[in-house]
């Protein structure tokens, strides 16, 4: 409560000690005291400062303003560590990304160098021989189809080994006279072998295949040595294919038989029985089953004229000869119209090419 009693001092100086509130009727006489509080409005009540207070001493807070600063203080310490907490947490989320992708770059990046190592392996490989590892093939007739996935055994075994690799028949001029079985007879030189219905002709299927096959062979680290080296001319005889086994290491004469009877089909294969040496005997019956194995492999079927697959015969002139393990493929019938049909595209020709070197590959492994 203000005490209005009490007058304003004449000398205009507020009694030492004296902290009291005033009021101020005259503006001029209240701007010779210090006003605390700002100008004063006429009629209003201020606070003044004592005239006995030091000079630059700064006045007395209240206590419900100490703790009000008190409290803002408190507020804004809380205020700082808050927001500290969080740029804490949010740098901290920052690093813990940026490790998880280092971590993941550092994870994917051998991965890759693997992949493109494999990669350029596999381009050099196929500037060798590009069906090494050949793609599913389909081949139609009619609407059928025939399916069959292309699989190239690795062929370690082969390497540093001679194969003869003998294109059955010949193109060109044959000459027609006889020449010496191995067991005694006569056997007529060479022939053009058989054909399709629609004279697509066997020498030029052998001769395809075979290339195919001395490819792949020389690819694996094979040297190949072939009986007949076009088919625009006249090969060798068949005694004299069979006398060339002496510069390899084991043979395969390659074909495809003539059954008249259009539903006939199938592979089988054809080994010296009886064996005039050991070479005919049980090693080359094993290089029979390895290729016929391989043939399966690919999808083909095999005759069912002869137990097995195998016949044994005695006049094969180019078994007879061989001093090395041999075996005479005929592939398929090219009277059947399915078979031939395989047989007169480049994919058919690369399947039965395909089992020829698995074939090989494997018998090698063991012989």
């Amino acid at each position: 409560m203000v005490d209005s009693t009490k007058p304003i001092q004449p000398s205009g100086r507020i009694p030492s000690g004296d902290l009291s509130v005033y009021t101020a009727s005259d503006n001029e006489t209240a701007k010779r005291y210090s006003c605390v509080n700002g100008p004063i409005i006429g009629g209003e009540s201020v606070n003044v400062t004592p005239a006995g207070t030091p000079s630059g001493m700064p006045p007395r807070r209240s206590r419900k303003s100490r703790r009000s600063s008190s409290r803002g203080v408190r507020i804004a310490v809380i205020s700082v560590a808050s927001l500290l907490m969080v740029v804490l947490i949010a740098v901290g989320a920052v690093a813990l990304f940026g490790s998880n992708q280092q971590s993941k770059t550092a994870t994917s990046k051998p991965s890759q160098m693997i992949r493109e190592s494999q990669g350029r392996a596999s381009d050099k490989k196929e500037d060798v021989v590009s069906t090494m590892a050949a793609p599913k093939v389909d081949v139609d007739k009619k609407g059928d189809s025939i399916v069959s996935k292309l699989t190239q055994s690795g062929g370690t075994a082969l390497r540093g080994k001679t194969v003869l690799v003998d294109p059955g028949h010949s193109g060109g001029s044959i000459p027609g006279h006889n020449v010496p079985d191995g067991r005694g007879g006569f056997k007529v030189c060479n022939n053009s072998g058989t054909a399709t219905n629609d004279g697509y002709p066997e020498h030029t299927f052998n001769w395809d295949v075979a290339q195919r096959l001395k490819a792949k062979l020389e690819a694996a680290g094979a040297k190949v040595v072939m009986t007949r080296n076009n088919d625009s001319a006249a090969g060798p005889c068949v005694d004299e294919r069979g006398k060339m086994s002496a510069q390899a290491d084991v043979v395969v004469s390659i074909h495809a038989n003539g059954t008249t009877n259009p539903a006939v089909k199938g592979y089988f294969a054809l080994v010296s029985s009886p064996p005039l040496n050991e070479a005919q005997g049980q090693p080359s019956v094993d290089l029979a089953q390895s290729i016929m194995s391989a043939l399966a492999a690919q999808g083909f079927a095999a005759s069912p004229n002869y137990p097995q697959g195998l016949m044994k015969r005695s006049d094969i002139a180019g078994l007879n000869f061989s001093v090395k393990p041999a075996v005479m493929m005929e592939l398929g019938e090219m009277r059947n119209p399915e078979e031939a049909a395989v047989m007169k595209t480049e994919a058919g020709r690369e399947r039965y090419a395909v089992a020829l070197f698995n074939g090989l590959a494997d018998w090698a492994k063991t012989h």
